[in-house]
């Protein structure tokens, strides 16, 4: 399990490390882009769309990392309104698992729309890259908050603070079958 930790924080790592590169090169094309415009008075037509592309990789390379530090968007009012641990645990996991199936559920889908602008060899108007480059960011970003939200789940279901009082509500659930149908 330690190899594990150590290949899930070497890709967190990159992926922090692929965002800033990202965000350094955008940065860089929108100062010569200024700095040509103004003492060239000419402007690459393509370095509009290449920063508006870069940015899109960013922000849903930025979304997987959200999920990682938790600061995702989550709505908070019903573990709020109910006291029960055992119940907010409950939720968090039906939770965890809706994001997961929502994740792999885009994932599937944007493999597809990849694949059909790979296919069709659809190219942006200025910028000479295929589409289906530029749109694999959205089944990798998914695939990644797949693995983190399933990563959470996995953490929840063996923590102590989460674990005992979840599995309290199956041996109570089981034991009540037990009782209600096998009675001896």
């Amino acid at each position: 399990m330690a190899w594990a930790r150590r290949l899930w924080a070497a890709i967190s790592r990159g992926e922090r490390t692929l965002i800033a590169a990202l965000l350094l090169f955008n940065l860089t094309i929108l100062f010569l882009t200024i700095v040509m415009r103004f003492t060239l008075d000419m402007t690459p037509r393509w370095t509009e769309e290449a920063s508006r592309y870069l940015m899109i990789w960013i922000v849903y390379l930025g979304v997987s990392q959200s999920i990682e530090t938790g600061a995702e968007v989550r709505i908070l009012l019903l573990p709020r309104l109910i006291s029960s641990n055992a119940v907010n645990n409950l939720i968090k996991i039906a939770v965890l698992l809706i994001c997961i199936v929502t994740s792999s559920l885009i994932c599937i889908h944007g493999t597809k729309f990849a694949v059909f602008l790979f296919r069709n060899e659809q190219l942006p108007g200025s910028f000479r890259m295929p589409m289906g480059v530029i749109y694999l960011i959205i089944p990798a970003s998914a695939l990644l908050m797949a693995l983190r939200y399933a990563i959470q789940l996995l953490h929840t279901l063996r923590s102590p603070r989460f674990g005992p009082s979840v599995f309290k509500w199956y041996e109570y659930a089981y034991k009540l079958i037990a009782r209600t149908f096998y009675r001896t």
